[in-house]
């Protein structure tokens, strides 16, 4: 894997000293860090393409999968390569399919809660006759439309396959190797403060879930939270140990981001009272923020990756 994966130590002190001074510069920079890299993937698969190309596109929870795959389309397309994005979440099987973990719930993180079948039909059918019909998963009714949506290839023509799945070798095996590209993207880079780790690559990826969720899915901190360990458990069974096969690897840590998430966390964080399970994680989470000095959300572009969690 790309030597990127083991990120950057942002210092904290650095950080607000740079967001005090020039807060629009510090912005700029890592939004433009973070879209050169995008534009260094794109080059690679551009030139290195086969027919019918299939980009694996993984990474856990919150580590903006769908931003990044749209950029990357965008991208690919500004070179002359057509490009498309499908979800693995679109051959979810639905509501009372999922295998059951030993406590009777339902585990939605398992590739078995895929149409795996499904999907490698699809894959197939695109490689080999550059058309096939997808399914579109529907979160509202927890499952599958009875409307299908058709897609078709060119010849030279590119599919990026979004999912924290992507990687799992059930998929990549009904593929031929010369027809893939994997990329690998994550909050990879964590912040330091007195030389302690402050905020590690896990909390900033649960910060913007809990935003998220709050924002766009109506879930409070507390579902976020019951549903936190399940995710992890995921990304360790399912996604982690497949990692290493990267060809491309994308950090999506902004070194500004606490600084526009403390003024949106902290109200929410406040809430929490002393009696419930996560009020020692609301804790950690408020100390950890508070540290950051504030910028306005006003200050983060319209196109900011982490508007898929700020709104």
């Amino acid at each position: 894997m790309n030597s990127i994966v083991n990120g950057r130590i942002l210092s904290v002190s650095s950080v607000c000293a740079q967001a005090t001074a020039d807060p629009i510069s510090l912005i700029r920079q890592e939004e433009t860090r973070y879209q050169t890299e995008i534009e260094q993937v794109a080059d690679r698969i551009h030139d290195e393409r086969t027919n019918r190309h299939i980009v694996l596109l993984t990474g856990p929870s919150s580590a903006g999968k769908t931003t990044t795959a749209s950029r990357l389309e965008k991208e690919l397309e500004a070179r002359g390569t057509a490009a498309h994005v499908v979800s693995l979440d679109d051959f979810y099987l639905g509501e009372g399919k999922a295998p059951l973990l030993p406590d009777g719930s339902p585990d939605y993180e398992t590739i078995d809660a895929l149409d795996v079948d499904r999907l490698m039909t699809c894959l197939q059918e695109l490689v080999r006759d550059g058309k096939t019909s997808l399914p579109v998963f529907d979160f509202v009714t927890h499952g599958p439309l009875p409307e299908e949506r058709m897609l078709v290839l060119e010849e030279d023509a590119a599919v990026i396959l979004e999912g924290i799945h992507a990687f799992n070798p059930k998929i990549s095996a009904c593929l031929p190797p010369e027809n893939i590209t994997r990329l690998f993207i994550n909050a990879l880079s964590r912040f330091e403060k007195d030389g302690e780790t402050w905020l590690k690559r896990r909390d900033m990826r649960l910060i913007r879930r809990i935003l998220r969720d709050e924002q766009f899915r109506g879930s409070p901190f507390a579902n976020t939270m019951k549903m936190w360990p399940q995710v992890v458990r995921g990304e360790e069974l399912y996604l982690f140990p497949y990692a290493d096969a990267a060809d491309c690897v994308i950090d999506t840590t902004f070194a500004f981001e606490p600084c526009i998430i403390k003024s949106l966390l902290l109200p929410r964080l406040a809430k929490v009272e002393r009696n419930t399970p996560d009020y020692d994680t609301a804790r950690y989470l408020i100390e950890r923020l508070s540290v950051f000095c504030d910028l306005p959300l006003s200050l983060l572009p319209a196109d900011s990756m982490l508007r898929e969690f700020t709104g």
